[in-house]
Formats: structure tokens, C-alpha cells, sequence
């Protein structure tokens, strides 16, 4: 609705919100993807014989209602999940901890963080995109009218993001300071957490990543994902994937 509307130039999103916006016409390009991996991953308690994400079956799991059009059908059509596992999350961990044999909805930089905080122990983390959940996260979107008459501002804010989330990599002393001054609830421990995460699990750095450098996308990666999504029925086969993303202004690949 930003971009839409001409409030914003960019935001950030994902694969799936690019998809959305097809059938109604809304003209989203994303221009880079800096999370090869969807921090999105499902928490469990330890030492109750949840090991595999297969034995979550049958157990409640606390999710949002944008479960239902993101990540939910994956594990339905994937790993046998049923909607009456389901339960409204409402970002508190409270019914989570006192259901030994529950799990619920987190990223991989914050709840288990939250977790150990709150509940004095460690969760059981299952990264849905080591499991074949496939979308690019913390993607950065425009509209195709502003890309086609300002494609050098496109550019050059896409290098400077990627600067941005490199220089963060290295020292995220300088980000954390900022992100400190408009958001004091976050505590240093939850961002050098967070910090680790990123790096643990790759999620900026593995994937089209690994050889192409932060911000990369491929049309193979966003072929797979709209089949997948074709697939488990959240969009048409017939909507020309090719509409809700652009390489053209991400750097070109070193040698």
C-alpha cells in the first residue's frame, strides 16, 4: 500500500508479498534479496522426543494468521501438519512454555534468544528454509514505474544496501547503535544474538549468496518458488512470475 500510494519509494518484504501483489496488478518489482533464507522456523522443547520437524505431527503450534498464506501449506503439503494443530499466536511465549509438548512460530535472530530469556532453556530451532521452504526474505522492493524512470537511483540504492549489510557482517557495532536509538527495547544481548544468528545460519550469505554476494537473486531461485507456491494453490499458474522481479540492478557478479 506504500508503494502503491507513491508514500514510499522503497520497503522491505518478501517473496511471498511479491506474489500477492501479481493477480491484483500491483506493480512491486523487488530489486535484491538479502535473506537467502526466511529467518522463519518453528520452536520446541528439548528433551520431549521432538527431534525432526516430522514429529511435531499432531502437536498444537502457535502461528499467526500470515502463517496461513506463507509457510503453513508448505508444512501441510510437506510434512502431513493439519489446521488443527493450529493456534492463534499472539506474540506472547507464556502457552508456548507451559506446553512441554507444544512449539510455536519464531525467526531464528529473536525467539529462541527470547526463549532462553523467558523459559531458562534452550528450544529445540528448526529453520523451515533448511527443509525446503524456499522464498528470499528482508527483500527490497520498489514499483516497476519508478525503477523504469529513476533505474540509476534503483542501482545505486541497491549498492548501497548491500554496502550496508556487509559493513554490518564485519562490525555490526555502528548499526546497533542506530537501531538502539529508535528502538531502546532492544537490548544489546538480543542484538549481538541476532548478530550471531545471521552468520550462524547463513541467511545473508548462503544460497544465490555464496556465489553472487549479498543481495543476490536468480530466475531459477523465483521459478522454484512460484511452482512451489502454484503447487500448494496460493497462486494462479497462469501470472507471469517475471513481473515481480528484476536482476538488473543488482552488481555485477566478480570473477
Amino acid at each position: 500500500q506504500l508503494l502503491a500510494g507513491g508514500a514510499a519509494d522503497f520497503v522491505l518484504g518478501g517473496s511471498p508479498d511479491a506474489l500477492a501483489a501479481l493477480p491484483s496488478g500491483i506493480p512491486v518489482l523487488t530489486v535484491a534479496a538479502f535473506f537467502q533464507k526466511d529467518p522463519q522456523c518453528l520452536l520446541a522443547h528439548p528433551g520431549v522426543g521432538i527431534e525432526r520437524l516430522e514429529d511435531l505431527r499432531g502437536k498444537p503450534i502457535w502461528v499467526s494468521p500470515g502463517a496461513n498464506l506463507t509457510y503453513w501449506p508448505f508444512l501441510r503439503a510437506k510434512f502431513g501438519f493439519t489446521d488443527e494443530q493450529k493456534r492463534p499466536y499472539n506474540l506472547s511465549l507464556t502457552p508456548f512454555l507451559l506446553d512441554k509438548h507444544s512449539a510455536q512460530q519464531g525467526y531464528v535472530t529473536s525467539e529462541p534468544f527470547r526463549v532462553r530469556q523467558e523459559g531458562g532453556f534452550d528450544p529445540v530451532v528448526f529453520l523451515l528454509a533448511d527443509y525446503g521452504y524456499s522464498p528470499y526474505a528482508t527483500t527490497l522492493e520498489t514499483t516497476r514505474p519508478f525503477a523504469e524512470r529513476y533505474p540509476e537511483e534503483v542501482r545505486k540504492f541497491v549498492a548501497a544496501s548491500i554496502a550496508g549489510w556487509q559493513s554490518y557482517l564485519e562490525d555490526p557495532r555502528p548499526g546497533n547503535r542506530l537501531i538502539r536509538q529508535d528502538n531502546p527495547n532492544m537490548s544489546e544481548a538480543l542484538l549481538a544474538y541476532a548478530h550471531q544468528a545471521l552468520k550462524d545460519y547463513g541467511l545473508l550469505t548462503a544460497g544465490d549468496a555464496a556465489t553472487l554476494g549479498i543481495g543476490a537473486m536468480t530466475h531459477q531461485r523465483w521459478q522454484t518458488y512460484f511452482q512451489e507456491m502454484v503447487a500448494l494453490g496460493i497462486v494462479e499458474a497462469g501470472l507471469n512470475v517475471r513481473q515481480a522481479y528484476s536482476l538488473d540492478f543488482l552488481p555485477a557478479p566478480t570473477a
